[in-house]
């Protein structure tokens, strides 16, 4: 739902390189989390995704999530899809 959101905002006339910033960094201090998440930096939590381009020029690359890294630990969406017995993407 969150990537379709994404798209939505782009069609609403928010530039494409605004958006992943209105996903990532805006929340975390509006959660009070700022202070471990929001950025990638040294001393924050290592939660991120890794998308096969460049959502700031292509927001539905968004979709294109290759490696999710969540508490440190690096997981392959496509793996864990295949365990559950989700069609690929």
């Amino acid at each position: 739902m969150l990537h379709n959101e994404l798209e939505l905002y782009v069609r609403a006339g928010i530039p494409p390189a605004e958006v992943p910033r209105m996903a990532t960094l805006t929340p975390a201090p509006v959660m009070g989390a700022n202070k471990d998440q929001g950025v990638i930096a040294a001393g924050k939590l290592a939660d991120m995704v890794l998308i096969d381009g460049d959502p700031t020029e292509n927001i539905r690359d968004v979709n294109k999530i290759t490696t999710v890294i969540k508490d440190g630990k690096v997981y392959d969406p496509g793996a864990i899809e295949k365990a559950l017995g989700i069609a690929p993407r």
